[in-house]
């Protein structure tokens, strides 16, 4: 994380303080920094202990602790059936694997270096487990403060007058239950 952030202290910001947003992924490695600096852990450990063990979230993993969740190998064109017969692949959590056409023909992508994800797409959680965690969330169960609550869900007036619709990557849609996560890295 250090050498990441290191890389980025360079370029020039997109724009002047105070006038607009931008997701970025060195926003999240910026953010792991501060929590284990003021937590006095590793951001994996505190995540773990405050969020995934405290709500019982058994269907997540964070950063490398997916790599423990078995993964049945699927050929292309094959289909998943190894946790009909073997228990230990009926997981939730288990990861998509991904395939990209190479000249008619489909290639395993290469798997994810979850360390190069810290603090931004290192979790991985079946669709109840997010469920959980979203209503805790939105209720006061892991953020007891209102006001801090808005700062994630509700618009926020930047100094020049601009208004965003939500922070911390989050877009509301004024759909009830339709939310999106973006990002961008530079």
């Amino acid at each position: 994380p250090d050498e990441l952030i290191k890389m980025v202290e360079a370029v020039p910001l997109s724009f002047e303080h105070g006038t607009d947003v931008k997701q970025s992924a060195t926003n999240f490695l910026i953010l792991t920094s501060i929590i284990e600096k003021v937590a006095k852990m590793p951001y994996k450990d505190f995540v773990k202990k405050y969020q995934i063990d405290y709500l019982g979230l058994t269907e997540t993993r964070i950063g490398d602790d997916v790599l423990a969740v078995k993964q049945e190998n699927v050929a292309p064109g094959s289909v998943h059936q190894t946790f009909k017969r073997d228990k230990d692949y009926i997981n939730a959590a288990e990861t998509t694997t991904g395939y990209t056409d190479k000249d008619g023909k489909l290639e395993k992508v290469a798997t994810i270096n979850t360390s190069t994800m810290k603090g931004f797409s290192d979790v991985w959680a079946s669709a109840e487990n997010v469920s959980h965690w979203d209503i805790a969330l939105a209720g006061s169960v892991l953020i007891a403060k209102p006001e801090n609550r808005a700062l994630i869900y509700q618009p926020t007036k930047l100094a020049n007058g601009k208004v965003v619709p939500a922070m911390a990557g989050w877009q509301f849609y004024n759909h009830k239950g339709l939310m999106d996560i973006k990002g961008a890295s530079p």
